[in-house]
């Protein structure tokens, strides 16, 4: 169990990296996304237990690693090869909707209602985006956190999409990369850590780490009743999320990169690549008898 738990850590850190994928769809292709939601509201309100102190700093262990080790690669991917990894985005965005729409059938009208609204509000989120946002500070970091966390633990829906809409994205990346490269690549090589290049990445990496503590713990919460109480509703609301993601990623980030026909063939392929990823990732997870019968 600890094996699969750490693997899964690693699938949701990775997740989190890529617009488009949730970290939530990640624990729920291993089939421990309600043991992650029973551990988290359990720790919170001060329901301590070793099973789910164990669980959660394995999960964070494998997530941290995960991140650490790849923010860089993807980072420099997104600005470098913007068509081909914004192509495998929405890819990987729209893979997400089998699995969701298999849990929310069947889709009643507060399910339409509820997917309506949040492919409303997610459209506008991309319309109303203007400029390259890439800039931060430890305001928009903490903001960041929140949001961002709030997002990744839902099934269906990417934390980092956000932090593309919010133009925190790439700084949040870059500032992981500079931390690594500064604080813990020289101690693996036997030198000293450039204290001063890693205090300026810490600006910004402190004020989000604390804004994902508390968006993690908020919407646990918040999941966990939605889901008993009003689960067509709330798989309803994921879908919509999921389907409004992509105008923010259409066209490629704002337009960027050259669409010429090889870039662009290389961008179908990214993009049919991505959707049967995740396309498979959901058919990993059952979908439990309970969550078929909507109230």
């Amino acid at each position: 169990m600890t094996t699969r738990v750490l693997l899964a850590g690693a699938l949701m850190g990775w997740a989190n990296l890529v617009p488009g994928v949730s970290g939530g769809t990640m624990l729920l292709a291993c089939g421990v996304y309600p043991a992650f939601i029973a551990a988290i509201t359990d720790l919170t309100v001060l329901r301590v237990r070793r099973s789910a102190l164990l669980f959660v700093a394995t999960l964070a262990v494998g997530g941290a690693i995960a991140v650490v080790s790849s923010a860089g690669v993807i980072r420099e991917l997104v600005v470098g090869q913007p068509v081909v990894m914004y192509s495998l985005f929405i890819g990987l965005t729209l893979g997400g909707v089998p699995l969701v729409l298999r849990r929310a059938r069947p889709l009643q009208i507060p399910g339409w209602v509820a997917g309506t609204l949040a492919f409303s509000i997610l459209s506008a989120l991309a319309w109303l985006r203007t400029g390259d946002g890439d800039t931060s500070g430890p305001a928009q970091a903490f903001v960041a956190g929140v949001v961002g966390a709030s997002a990744m633990v839902l099934p269906g829906l990417s934390g980092s999409y956000l932090l593309l809409l919010m133009g925190q994205y790439l700084p949040i990346l870059g500032a992981i990369r500079d931390a690594r490269v500064a604080l813990l690549d020289p101690l693996a090589g036997g030198g000293a850590p450039d204290l001063a290049a890693g205090g300026d990445a810490l600006v910004l990496l402190v004020p989000f780490a604390a804004g994902v503590g508390l968006g993690v713990v908020a919407i646990s919460h918040g999941i966990r009743v939605a889901l008993e109480r009003a689960p067509g509703a709330t798989h309803g609301f994921l879908l919509g999320l999921l389907v409004g993601a992509v105008p923010g990623l259409w066209p490629f980030g704002d337009g960027r990169g050259e669409l010429s026909p090889g870039t662009l063939t290389l961008g179908v392929a990214c993009l049919a690549a991505g959707f049967a990823v995740t396309t498979a990732l959901g058919r990993l997870t059952p979908v439990p008898v309970e969550e078929r019968r909507h109230p």
